[in-house]
């Protein structure tokens, strides 16, 4: 019997490149996540929306949206997110408002971050939190 050291070092393996999440997933997150968010407005006494599936297909897609921003970005801050999501709506024609209309395409939270109520910052936290979460269970 020899001494021979034998390398057991596993080859590298080639790391896959990044690939889009599974869109069944990210539906699943976008819909707890604003289910959560409609029990949220229910709590501070915000308008609510209809139902996930009865709510404009827009918004769902917009959800979603930010579902993926954040999977793909897992430490983007609330400031962050919430200029990514008025830069979105900006580019579909929204503006600010005093009040959230569709027909008018105008919404309250079209301002800068530092400039919302703490109740509609504390949405981004949440939002960010639920997707943190249910990434790791779905």
């Amino acid at each position: 019997m020899t001494n021979e050291i034998i390398d057991v070092t596993p080859e590298p393996q080639e790391t896959p490149a990044t690939t889009a999440p599974d869109p069944a997933r990210v539906t699943t997150i976008a819909r707890a996540a604003y289910e959560i968010n409609q029990a949220y407005c229910r709590g501070i006494g915000d308008s609510l929306a209809p139902d996930w599936m009865d709510t404009d297909k827009a918004v769902r897609i917009g959800v979603e949206a930010g579902v993926r921003e954040h999977l793909d970005n897992p430490d983007i801050t609330p400031e962050e997110s919430h200029a990514n999501w008025v830069k979105s709506k900006e580019a579909d024609g929204w503006k600010y408002g005093p009040v959230k209309d569709m027909d008018k395409k105008e919404h309250p939270c079209m301002v800068p971050y530092n400039e919302l109520p703490e109740a509609q910052q504390a949405k981004d936290y949440i939002f960010a939190g639920v997707v943190k979460v249910l990434s790791g269970l779905v």
